[in-house]
């Protein structure tokens, strides 16, 4: 008939339910871990990508900021061309005409230093963009440059002194 487990029997049952309790907890650490190894792999996947999507707007941005800067250079030089132009024909088109042309050439000229100003700060900004992207990702040193605050102050001031004068700042 009935076998009897008594205490031997008793600690086997429990020993084998302890066995089965531990081989879920095991699997769920298990399952656990994989899981935090997925989200990893993930996140340094997105992080990535992040990486090469900074580098690429930066230098898809760089482009156009180096043209700009270098047509405001030309434009620059062939004023310089023009004004030399007027200088030579002062005379033969008076006093009134040379002044109105001479401003005009005066105007052109602020404006064309103005873009190189905004354009040359811009350029900054996405360097320092991409250069914290390189620094996130520990792909730069840092180096120290001296700078001096007046002379910030005041590009930033010729920067913003079209915009200011249009509202009347």
């Amino acid at each position: 008939g009935d076998v009897e487990k008594g205490e031997f029997g008793t600690a086997i049952t429990s020993i084998g339910r302890w066995n089965h309790i531990e081989q879920g907890r095991m699997a769920a650490t298990q399952k656990a871990e994989q899981e935090r190894r997925k989200r990893a792999q993930d996140a340094g996947r997105h992080q990535h990508e992040q990486e090469l999507l900074v580098d690429m707007v930066c230098h898809e941005i760089r482009n156009p900021l180096n043209g700009i800067i270098n047509n405001a250079e030309l434009m620059s030089t062939a004023l310089g061309a023009r004004a030399a132009m007027l200088r030579t024909i002062a005379a033969t088109i008076g006093e009134i005409h040379y002044d109105k042309c001479h401003q005009i050439i005066d105007d052109d000229r602020e404006a064309i230093r103005s873009i190189d100003v905004c354009a040359k700060h811009q350029l900054v900004v996405t360097n320092e963009v991409l250069e914290m992207s390189r620094l996130h990702a520990g792909r730069v040193r840092l180096n120290l440059v001296a700078f001096c605050p007046h002379e910030l102050i005041a590009t930033l001031h010729h920067m913003f002194e079209a915009e200011m004068a249009t509202y009347d700042i």
